[in-house]
């Protein structure tokens, strides 16, 4: 996921082209449909690597299966002219004259955003390079960048077309900052913001990574595994509760505390395993994963299911600190679903049933507990 600031940073450039298309109405060839500029490998930056793999999170399931296989496929015809460039495809590790190269031996690729009418299937989230291009630019300090254009010489009131001003040095500051969050992101390194690759690199290395249409943080995931905001700590839910309280039955709620946290622990459990590769088997209704006695038989029973709350907690938090290469890592492959989804998924859960056991003990007379909570 990408900071929020980066894309509407990025829709400076749209206005700006959409100025000048103002001024010269019909002049632009531009449309949908024409891919004239989106051939050929090309570089961009890691906040735009981040955009990508947000937009690809956005798409349609067979629709995004449809890009990602366009993006490998364009990756193994690199293969044999790259033979040692691999994830995370920095350009830096096989540098600029070679990439220079392989772009132009490549160059009739098509961009994998690209559907079958040639439409750009990430055209909101579309990298930095993608909005300059199709018009001169003039900067700053007077010093021009020219329209790139490939098939300019085909509209000549077009390729006249004067530059148009932009002040870039003043975008590149905030450029700068979105591609410091975006390393921090994606390699749990800012000293990674010098990273560039290729939209195709972008989707094969990164898809998966945060939940779809979200510009969440990258520590969000971690604080809310351990209830930070508006969120209760599932340890402080329960940790300083007498053990006798846990199985008390409250009139008209179904479950009691000990049968609330019996069943976080179960579906933590499952969906750990599931991360592992143990494949665990869904229960045949969800009843299984509840504990059919009221509460524990004793303190030591209710200590040790705390405890492996606890254990619980702390490997998910060992997880959502991993790079994203671990996080984007496909759990299961019929339904795509990747490490950092089950993991937003058990904390939603989580977060649920932890709401549960506060009203629980609001209506035991046990909130908050001596370590605090929200009590409203």
């Amino acid at each position: 996921m990408t900071p929020p600031t980066y894309l509407p940073l990025l829709t400076q450039l749209d206005r700006w082209q959409a100025t000048a298309q103002s001024r010269h109405p019909g002049v632009f060839p531009c449309r949908s449909g024409c891919t004239a500029c989106c051939h050929g490998p090309f570089d961009i930056s890691v906040a735009d690597a981040a955009l990508v793999a947000v937009a690809l999170n956005q798409l349609e399931p067979s629709l995004r299966a449809e890009v990602i296989a366009r993006a490998e496929a364009q990756l193994a015809a690199m293969k044999p002219l790259e033979p040692s460039w691999s994830a995370p495809y920095d350009i830096a590790a096989i540098g600029e004259a070679r990439f220079d190269q392989l772009s132009d031996d490549l160059a009739g690729l098509p961009c994998p955003a690209l559907d079958a009418e040639g439409a750009c299937t990430i055209y909101e989230h579309r990298p930095f390079v993608c909005r300059v291009m199709g018009l001169g630019m003039v900067i700053e300090s007077g010093d021009v960048i020219e329209n790139a254009c490939p098939i300019q010489d085909q509209f000549p009131a077009y390729a006249a077309l004067p530059p148009e001003p932009f002040r870039l040095e003043a975008f590149e500051v905030g450029e700068d900052e979105a591609k410091i969050a975006a390393a921090r992101r994606l390699f749990g390194d800012e000293s990674r913001f010098g990273y560039e690759t290729t939209v195709a690199a972008a989707i094969a290395t990164w898809r998966g990574t945060g939940p779809a249409g979200s510009f969440i943080p990258m520590n969000a995931l971690n604080e809310l595994i351990h209830g930070k905001g508006s969120h209760v700590d599932p340890v402080v839910a329960v940790d300083d509760l007498p053990w006798e309280l846990a199985g008390r039955r409250v009139t008209h709620l179904p479950h009691t505390i000990w049968q609330q946290l019996g069943h976080l622990n179960y579906w933590m459990d499952f969906g750990l395993k599931a991360i592992e590769g143990a494949r665990p088997e869904l229960p045949e209704h969800d009843a299984a994963s509840w504990p059919k006695a009221d509460g524990p038989a004793d303190e030591l029973t209710w200590q040790h299911e705390v405890a492996l709350l606890r254990t619980n907690l702390d490997q998910m938090t060992t997880l959502a600190d991993a790079r994203a290469s671990t996080l984007t890592r496909i759990v299961n492959p019929k339904s795509g679903t990747t490490v950092e989804s089950v993991l937003w998924q058990l904390v939603a859960h989580n977060s649920y049933h932890c709401g549960q056991i506060v009203l629980l003990r609001h209506s035991l007379g046990s909130w908050p507990p001596a370590a605090g909570g929200l009590t409203w």
